[in-house]
């Protein structure tokens, strides 16, 4: 059968009258699976007669219903299922069709609600910490994730959700324990580097030396993770630069250089080695640096920035202001670009979120 098949493209055999739940049930998820809903839609409808309390069976021909067109069928199914028995597998599909429909404090309650039915679920903590990062109501989101890393300590994305709730609101600290324990737990999630990663122009440089010794531990045991070397060498340059003049920054420079080798096209890595190079005043060597994370990432104005202020200490005046120019006309972009996210993320009132605490 051809994906999205529909009643319009072909007509199929009628299905014997006389089909169990189960078969009517495993036809609607062969439907479904290829988005044949005006197909699948009514095997649902026949194996929900026979099992009126199935949650499988209602959840999936909510889906069906969603999948064909037809949301506010599927939000009334689910919404009426849940106050008959509550599910908190239901609760928290209801709260993902409420969020997709701009029902966002129902979705919230509907999360809340499937991690009071389930609390031994990493999932429903997860999609309702998310449900309130979307919408910029912090607070909660971190104490939802909070309980989270407690319940389930081996769940990196709890962390994470963890670490983020901190980094909105400039707790900068937490964050980057939150982030470090996502990598502790999962070190070789691109996510948890990338979220690492953010906080590199945010935690103040006296502030690293507490990560040294996890990060140190992490990279050894993974020697040949270019990702955890850059985190180690980006924390202990910043750690050191904290010093002023009296910082030593060979064995930072040592780790960097290992990162480039062993992952030659990383922008963010040779933007640390071009900092570290002005650091040791050898500029010409961070100007290659520069013109490098240039080459690897054009979407970037922060290289473009760095270079034209090392240009201008060089008294390459020319050159430092082409490069201003383009970090002016890239930040430009980047800023429009933020507004237009952010406008499409409509404030909602924070329901009580008391009840996700332990």
């Amino acid at each position: 059968m051809a994906s999205g098949l529909s009643s319009k493209d072909a007509e199929l055999p009628v299905p014997p009258p006389d089909l169990s739940a189960a078969q009517n049930l495993a036809l609607g998820l062969i439907f479904s699976a290829h988005e044949a809903y005006d197909y699948a839609i009514p095997r649902f409808e026949a194996a929900l007669a026979v099992e009126p309390g199935n949650d499988v069976l209602t959840l999936n021909l909510a889906l069906a219903e969603k999948g064909a067109g037809k949301s506010d069928e599927a939000l009334a199914r689910l919404r009426k299922a849940v106050v008959a028995h509550p599910s908190a597998m239901l609760n928290d599909a209801l709260g993902g069709l409420e969020e997709e429909s701009g029902h966002y404090v129902e979705a919230a309650t509907s999360y809340q609600r499937a991690v009071e039915l389930d609390p031994s679920n990493e999932q429903y903590y997860f999609d309702l910490g998310i449900e309130y990062l979307s919408h910029f109501t912090f607070g909660p989101a971190a104490e939802v994730y909070r309980v989270g890393t407690q319940k389930f300590p081996d769940s990196s994305r709890q962390f994470l959700g963890l670490g983020f709730s901190h980094y909105a609101v400039r707790e900068y600290r937490e964050a980057a324990d939150a982030f470090t324990k996502a990598l502790e737990t999962d070190p070789d999630s691109p996510a948890a580097f990338q979220a690492w990663k953010s906080l590199l122009d945010s935690l103040p440089p006296n502030d690293w030396a507490p990560l040294l010794g996890r990060l140190d531990k992490l990279a050894k045991a993974h020697p040949q993770s270019a990702e955890l070397a850059f985190c180690q060498g980006a924390a202990l340059f910043r750690s050191e630069f904290a010093k002023g003049p009296g910082g030593w920054f060979d064995q930072a420079q040592a780790l960097l250089e290992k990162v480039v080798r062993l992952k030659p096209n990383f922008p963010a890595a040779h933007l640390e080695l071009g900092a570290l190079y002005v650091a040791k005043k050898q500029n010409q060597k961070a100007v290659d640096e520069y013109l490098q994370a240039i080459r690897q990432d054009a979407t970037s104005e922060v290289p473009h920035y760095r270079l034209g202020q090392l240009y201008r200490e060089m008294d390459r005046l020319d050159l430092a202001a082409k490069e201003l120019s383009q970090y002016q006309e890239l930040a430009r972009t980047h800023q429009e670009q933020l507004k237009r996210n952010r406008s499409i993320i409509q404030q909602f009132i924070i329901p009580d979120s008391s009840k996700a605490k332990n």
